[in-house]
């Protein structure tokens, strides 16, 4: 339903991959008869022109969601949170967030073994620990002043939330 001109109901941003949004969220929009968009490339590079229809879905859609998985550092994605959230808010929608706890970085095992790769994956994931644990517990702050601004512990719990939204079909 990821229409190219009008604006959706619904913004699926986050961590591409992880089948979070083909798998789970997209069906449940579809039952749901909501409209959504999905910035997910399928084998192409992102472009600038990109950027700027990401920017005004983000913009105008009613509810903005952000899933991180737990495989990927999504540092860019995390970074944006806080900025997507506060306009969010201050635009009157909603913002719908869900970051997976156990960070672990999906590479290769044998990358882990290198001497010289194991320093440079263990403090990527130190920082992607961090990182995630900042993120959550500055949104649950701030979702304890709002309605508009959930922290889902699952991808069940997002679901939930669009159907509570939306209408359970």
């Amino acid at each position: 339903m990821a229409d190219s001109t009008a604006y959706p109901q619904v913004a699926l941003f986050g961590a591409i991959g992880g089948g979070w949004r083909e798998e789970r969220v997209i069906p449940a929009l579809e039952a749901l008869g909501v409209t959504y968009y999905d910035p997910t490339l399928r084998g192409r590079a992102w472009t600038e022109a990109d950027g700027r229809r990401e920017a005004e879905v983000m913009a105008h859609a009613e509810t903005i969601v952000m899933v991180f998985l737990a495989g990927t550092p999504a540092f860019g994605g995390l970074a944006e949170t806080g900025w997507a959230a506060a306009s969010a808010l201050q635009r009157g929608q909603t913002f719908i967030l869900h970051v997976a706890p156990g960070f672990r970085w999906e590479v290769p095992g044998w990358l882990r073994l290198l001497p010289g790769a194991r320093g440079l994956v263990a403090q990527v994931e130190d920082y992607g620990v961090r990182a995630r644990a900042l993120v959550v517990d500055h949104a649950r702050r701030l979702a304890g002043t709002t309605d508009r601004l959930i922290v889902a512990e699952s991808i069940e719990d997002v679901i939930v939330a669009l159907q509570r939204r939306y209408g359970t079909p």
